[in-house]
């Protein structure tokens, strides 16, 4: 027996003590495991998976909101200007409801990303309509403003300078046909409107990504590897 051993490595060769036990240096030892890095958690893997799309949605639904209290026109007419949201009756007041519905909706969608694509189509059609009460109001404004500076204005305008409301209404009419008015959008429009569009893209591009078969995990391609998901 020593013979046969004399040819093998020192730690593979078995020493027994004298009363027949086997001696426990006989067993090679298993190499110590250094633990790896701690595991990231569940609350990581669900921060990398929210849509950055729908992120940048509430952030375009923000924008709506904030631009809504802002002023959205300004109108000069001869020496006369004003600024504010006088037009389309209610228009703040909508886009703002709107908006905050509009948050909510992505919201939803981020809580729920198994909803249906209707569900998940939602934040589109509510933009859409805050993009339509822009619109409306951006093409009404001008005829708006006239008939509100002729009508309700000029009788206030009559009492700060001690005129009639009428003589009021026949200057400003003057300044109005001889063209001596400007109508520009302010700011505030222009944020509600680039808000609802940047919600509407980010919602569509969201939609266009999470689209039946865009997933390379989708059972079609585990079929594919030779793997069926648990049924």
């Amino acid at each position: 027996m020593d013979q046969e051993r004399e040819g093998l490595p020192e730690h593979m060769v078995t020493r027994q003590p004298s009363d027949g036990t086997v001696s426990p240096g006989a067993f090679p030892t298993a190499p110590a495991q250094v633990p790896g890095p701690a595991s990231s958690g569940p609350a990581a893997s669900v921060a990398r998976s929210v849509p950055k799309p729908l992120i940048v949605g509430i952030v375009g639904g923000a924008a709506v909101v904030v631009g809504s209290f802002m002023s959205w026109n300004r109108f000069m007419v001869g020496p006369l200007g004003f600024s504010g949201k006088s037009g389309l009756a209610g228009s703040s007041f909508w886009v703002a409801l709107l908006g905050g519905l509009l948050i909510i909706r992505i919201v939803v969608g981020l809580r729920n990303p198994n909803a249906s694509r209707r569900l998940a189509a939602a934040p589109l059609i509510t933009a859409g309509l805050i993009l339509v009460v822009a619109i409306q109001y951006a093409v009404t404004l001008r005829d708006n403003l006239t008939k509100w500076l002729l009508g309700p204005e000029s009788t206030v305008i009559a009492q700060r300078v001690g005129r009639t409301p009428a003589e009021v209404s026949a200057t400003i009419k003057g300044w109005l046909d001889s063209g001596q008015s400007h109508l520009t959008l302010s700011p505030g429009f222009w944020l509600v409107v680039g808000g609802a569009a940047v919600a509407a893209a980010a919602v569509a591009l969201n939609l266009a990504q999470t689209r039946p078969g865009a997933s390379s995990l989708s059972p079609a391609a585990h079929r594919d590897e030779g793997w069926a998901p648990p049924g």
